[in-house]
């Protein structure tokens, strides 16, 4: 059904979402019954039909995630103050440095983080990239050397000019602030 609730996909287009409501799904062999989804436009027109689990599958199932093993933990109780701090207890004792995130009014995550001793900016936390990657603007604008010489590859919206570079420092804290161009 329509809604007057307005989203933002995964590249910033917001637009009024349409709801529907999933009667089964199963992640692996883990099954979270009925689920609220929003329909949205995809961002490219020659996409593969893309399918997101979002955030709020994950807080309903305290999701932990350990992307060393390449797995997803879910708990289909609720987690108790006391239980999610003898978790966070046993991480920490493993010399694990907690990062706080960031929840945006767009449901996105962000990280905040400081690049070669640069102001501190937020950075999306997006599980499904496969490479730290920064905008040309950002890079061009901090004086980074490239690497090597940019290349071109085809994607799915037409293609993509990438080029690799070294940094001095990443420093990931808590400052929270937005690097504006």
């Amino acid at each position: 059904h329509n809604t007057d609730q307005k989203v933002s996909n995964m590249t910033g287009c917001i637009s009024y979402a349409q709801k529907v409501m999933l009667e089964e799904v199963v992640l692996g062999s883990f099954s979270v019954g009925t689920l609220d989804a929003k329909i949205m436009h995809q961002p490219f027109k020659h996409d593969r039909p893309t399918l997101v689990i979002g955030n709020d599958l994950f807080e309903r199932y305290n999701a932990i995630f350990d992307i060393g093993n390449q797995a997803l933990y879910l708990h289909m109780n609720a987690i108790s103050r006391k239980e999610l701090f003898a978790i966070e207890q046993c991480i920490l004792q493993a010399h694990y440095h907690k990062v706080p995130l960031t929840r945006l009014w767009s449901g996105h995550m962000v990280l905040p983080v400081q690049i070669n001793n640069a102001l501190p900016i937020s950075v999306l936390c997006d599980t499904g990239t496969s490479h730290t990657t920064l905008s040309d603007a950002y890079v061009h604008a901090q004086h980074i050397p490239l690497k090597d010489m940019p290349q071109t590859v085809a994607a799915t919206d037409g293609s993509i000019t990438y080029a690799e570079i070294l940094l001095d420092s990443l420093i990931l804290n808590s400052l929270q602030l937005f690097y504006q161009k």
